[in-house]
């Protein structure tokens, strides 16, 4: 008989995590004729946004020592995240601050934990009738969202400058782009 153990080696997944770690001990009698036996490796599904992930399958002979035959290289698992990317939005839809206030914070917010981090640029956007170094300071703030089993807020500053000029109600905007991965 030759004795043959299957065992799994993480790769991008993580056993525990992603799928159930096991080592199978399978037994192929002495025979001329093709023996087949399979194993199963279970996956753990989550809520959280991964991307796929892998691991190992990897065969090695335990019995008899002397055998000649060849296992072949291990496989490769691929699991395949059904999580959606987490979707990112602002937490206000306006921000009214007085002049005199000196900033406006402005916050966004993921809808779902994520594995990875990722970033998040918060840019002045000219489309009210507030002018860029007369009533704000315009630009562009970069901010992480880091890994997190849970929603998350993250929130950047703008300036707001006090021209001492009774001039009505002024207004700008705020885009906000991610960058997930490799961008």
């Amino acid at each position: 008989d030759i004795h043959v153990t299957v065992s799994s080696q993480e790769l991008t997944a993580s056993a525990g995590m992603d799928y159930a770690s096991a080592a199978f001990d399978l037994v192929f009698p002495a025979s001329d004729s093709l023996v087949m036996s399979c194993v199963q490796y279970s996956i753990i599904d989550d809520d959280i946004f991964e991307g796929d992930e892998e691991f190992r399958v990897i065969l090695a002979f335990t019995q008899p020592p002397s055998v000649t035959a060849s296992l072949g290289p291990p496989s490769t698992v691929t699991i395949r995240d059904n999580d959606a990317l987490p979707t990112v939005r602002l937490t206000e839809s306006e921000y009214v601050v007085n002049e005199g206030a000196g900033s406006v914070e402005v916050c966004a917010v993921t809808n779902i934990g994520h594995s990875e981090s990722f970033t998040a640029t918060f840019s002045t956007v000219q489309t009210g009738n507030a002018v860029d170094g007369v009533d704000y300071t315009g630009g562009g703030n970069t901010v992480d969202f880091l890994q997190s089993d849970e929603a998350q807020t993250v929130c950047t500053s703008f300036i707001i400058l006090d021209n001492l000029i009774d001039d009505g109600n002024k207004m700008f905007g705020v885009s906000l782009e991610t960058s997930f991965g490799d961008g």
